[in-house]
């Protein structure tokens, strides 16, 4: 089963992306992934228990520009304050001991973690000169849990950062 660890912008920021033309809303809601893998269901408690002990504070983050991502996504890519950072790291490290099997994704964590929060899975229909969403500052005072099933998501947890 899959599972991702994300972030969501507040409604502020959420509402200035679904008011651009040519948005695509994930299954999710808009989010920027912390961590994602493939986990054997049984051990969902237990991993609950590990992340609820990470210690994290809550942190600013902003908004930077827009980077075509995969073949038909855009992004908007975010700040990488040190605080996301660490709390990238502490979440990986907690997963990996529950995970299983290669994860596809690996090569876009550790060193290579870019966060973002895709906003169009068709770039033709956006416009990436749009400046609205550049630039903007927001807060994050929690992060959740997600296990992934084919078009649901169904949320696990939610965690304070303090």
């Amino acid at each position: 089963m899959r599972y991702l660890v994300h972030f969501r912008p507040s409604e502020e920021v959420s509402n200035l992306i679904q008011n651009q033309n040519g948005i695509y809303v994930p299954n999710t809601g808009f989010h920027s992934t912390i961590y994602s893998f493939q986990m054997n269901p049984v051990f969902e408690e237990q991993l609950i228990g590990k992340l609820s002990e990470i210690e994290a504070h809550p942190f600013k983050y902003s908004t930077l520009k827009f980077k075509k991502f995969g073949k038909n996504s855009v992004v908007l890519r975010l700040s990488k304050p040190q605080e996301l950072l660490n709390l990238h790291r502490k979440v990986a490290s907690v997963a990996k001991e529950y995970s299983e099997g290669e994860n596809p994704n690996e090569r876009y964590f550790g060193k290579n973690y870019n966060p973002h929060i895709t906003i169009s899975k068709t770039h033709l229909k956006f416009d990436r000169k749009c400046k609205t969403l550049i630039g903007l500052e927001d807060f994050v005072s929690e992060y959740h849990l997600v296990r992934k099933i084919p078009k649901e998501r169904v949320l696990l947890n939610s965690f304070d950062l303090k």
